[in-house]
């Protein structure tokens, strides 16, 4: 959800309606609105007998308001650029390449701000994401790689963020896999996504969602045939 306040508020705050969500999803972006609904919805009753799971995409790094939602979410999809950003700015990284330590500076770095239960999700790109667990005072830091892909066959990168972020919401808060599944389920489809234009097989009806349910390599599923239709192809840097 990424609209105005009382649009959203009035999608998660209407107490005359029968529908409760087990999972909410913000765009980081008008984050003081964000997090004014976010509250109103943490006050209401159902929420505090049954608490459903709150999820925010971390994309560009100094919009205000948005580093206190770290606080208030449970799972949070941070993008390399702001992960990138975010380092810059504590004077940790200048340029090079991300790393298994720049992460974990990353995630200590966030420790005393995330909640005590929240997992943070890092996608670093054609080096695949990172699964943040904090729980403790010493956060765990897991690399999921990409499958082995040429880059001569990414065809188009556009959406295979969102197509991560969709995967992991299926994943845990509908087929209630462990971060660890999640996260592998969510690469391989993104990466998926990379080797095509547009979502066609993504999430296949006839194989009961069978593509978003595997954790092999996705070259070995037989679908790696390329979908000619949609728009114009639009290459873009990495893979997510």
């Amino acid at each position: 959800m990424s609209n105005a306040y009382d649009d959203m508020l009035s999608k998660v705050y209407d107490a005359h309606a029968n529908f409760y969500p087990s999972w909410m999803h913000f765009e980081g972006r008008e984050c003081f609105m964000v997090d004014g609904v976010i509250d109103h919805f943490r006050g209401r009753k159902e929420y505090k007998e049954n608490p459903c799971t709150i999820s925010v995409e971390f994309e560009k790094f100094g919009r205000p308001g948005l580093d206190r939602l770290m606080g208030v979410c449970d799972i949070a999809f941070v993008a390399q650029g702001y992960m990138r950003e975010f380092l810059d700015d504590l004077k940790i990284l200048k340029g090079g390449e991300m790393t298994d330590e720049l992460v974990s500076r990353f995630a200590f770095s966030t420790c005393g701000t995330a909640k005590r239960s929240a997992i943070a999700f890092v996608t670093v790109g054609a080096e695949g994401a990172y699964i943040i667990q904090y729980g403790t005072s010493t956060p765990i830091v897991r690399h999921i790689p990409t499958p082995a892909i040429s880059p001569t066959d990414v065809i188009e990168t556009t959406g295979a963020g969102d197509t991560f972020i969709g995967v992991i919401i299926y994943a845990m808060g509908y087929k209630k896999w462990d971060a660890a599944k999640a996260g592998r389920v969510a690469v391989n489809v993104a990466s998926r996504k990379c080797l095509q234009i547009g979502y066609d097989l993504l999430g296949n009806l006839d194989k009961g969602f069978g593509v978003l349910e595997r954790e092999q390599d996705i070259l070995d599923d037989g679908l790696s045939e390329r979908s000619s239709v949609g728009p114009e192809v639009r290459r873009m840097e990495g893979l997510l």
